[in-house]
């Protein structure tokens, strides 16, 4: 599963020169957690490369609860995209109100209602993706049968 969601990521990115996929946690044995990783990232690049978090607005309050959550708020710049019908307020509160010094950029998305748990639901049931994620990585799920996913794309 690791390997796959690196190719998609690395699939979803190719085209934009200021993201870098990493294969860290991919070819890390064991557990990894994120303060760990990001430990591993700063040793391996300059202290000018900055290190973001990209993940939904409703999964940014669970961070203050992370392993090791003050290291994880000392190397990362986290990235809260928001979904329609989320109440944001209760994730700034919680981020606020946090002991650690989290830097969180709140990126308002209006017109997008997906989630993984979404995409994944749509593959199962056999609904196309058109749209909804880059066609090179509808082409890998497809293509490796993922999430259930007939071997043969739907547009």
């Amino acid at each position: 599963r690791g390997e796959d969601r690196y190719s998609m990521t690395l699939l979803a990115t190719s085209d934009n020169p200021h993201f870098v996929a990493s294969r860290f946690e991919v070819d890390y044995e064991g557990i990894t957690y994120t303060a760990e990783t990001l430990r591993r990232l700063r040793k391996v690049y300059p202290s000018n490369v900055e290190f973001f978090f990209i993940t939904g607005a409703d999964a940014i309050a669970d961070i203050v609860t992370w392993k090791d959550a003050q290291t994880v708020a000392e190397l990362a710049h986290f990235v809260a995209a928001t979904r329609p019908g989320y109440e944001l307020s209760r994730a700034q509160k919680v981020i606020a109100d946090s002991p650690y010094d989290f830097k969180v950029t709140y990126l308002e998305v209006p017109a997008l209602a997906i989630s993984s748990s979404y995409l994944r639901s749509r593959v199962q049931n056999g609904q196309s993706l058109r749209y909804l994620t880059p066609d090179s990585v509808t082409g890998y799920i497809h293509k490796h049968g993922l999430y259930g996913a007939d071997t043969t794309p739907l547009n």
